[in-house]
């Protein structure tokens, strides 16, 4: 009987936690699959029913920016008036870490270690990363780190918990907005929370109004970019970086 037939008979019966359930599962995190990554995941990871669409998106999101850059940001939301020792006056977003690399194969998973997998072959990484897990490998400078960015699950379904933590991934040109103008990443990131149909308008035009602004962007994507060996966008180039 396959995995796919072994699964559906589990599914079945009554009792969907029964013991035929958590066999197919581990079947599943040995290696065996039911023909699609994203089912297997949706299936092994069941218990974050949210975590199914996003993935989806996800993949969509690496095949369609294969060769082109992908940054992964880890932050945290900090409250004002949280009641922790520090007094904060406004709501801000702290950035703990950062891993810029590019796109070089397709989406795929490792469950055994609940992680999801882009490959990027290296990254540059900076600041602190896997926070959730309490591992935190810290590094002030960027360094180069040998092999693909692998994003803890526990820290990419953060979004849909009660926690402050989060994961954000950026693509292709989003990557080179954040790092141009936070002003102008902010106004295109509040479209893409509101799930505007012309994502690619929106960034054309926030690039538009850069080109009108004395701002010449972070050097920190430079000294990223100049570690991975990829050449510096002619657009933040031309901003005199």
């Amino acid at each position: 009987m396959t995995l796919e037939e072994d699964l559906q008979k589990a599914l079945e019966t009554k009792n969907k936690s029964n013991q035929e359930l958590a066999e197919v599962q581990l079947r599943i995190i040995n290696g065996e699959t039911l023909g699609d990554p994203l089912k297997d995941a949706a299936f092994v990871w069941r218990d974050y029913l949210p975590l199914e669409k996003d993935l989806h998106e996800l993949q969509q999101n690496v095949a369609n920016n294969q060769g082109k850059q992908v940054l992964a940001i880890y932050s945290r939301e900090i409250k004002a008036n949280d009641d922790s020792c520090v007094v904060e006056l406004f709501d801000r977003t702290e950035i703990n870490g950062l891993q810029l690399g590019l796109v070089r194969g397709e989406l795929y998973f490792d469950f055994r270690n609940n992680k999801i997998i882009i490959p990027t072959q290296e990254y540059a990484h900076k600041g602190q990363v896997n926070l959730l897990a309490h591992q935190m490998p810290s590094s002030e400078n960027w360094m180069i780190v040998p092999g693909n960015l692998e994003l803890p699950k526990i820290e990419y379904i953060a979004k849909h918990l009660s926690g402050n933590y989060n994961l954000q991934l950026l693509f292709g040109d989003e990557v080179e907005l954040y790092f141009t103008n936070p002003m102008e990443f902010d106004i295109y990131q509040k479209a893409k929370n509101r799930g505007d149909h012309d994502l690619k308008g929106v960034l054309e035009r926030r690039f538009q109004t850069i080109a009108d602004q004395n701002y010449a962007g972070d050097p920190e994507y430079v000294k990223a970019l100049d570690l991975i060996n990829v050449e510096v966008p002619s657009r933040f180039k031309a901003r005199g970086m």
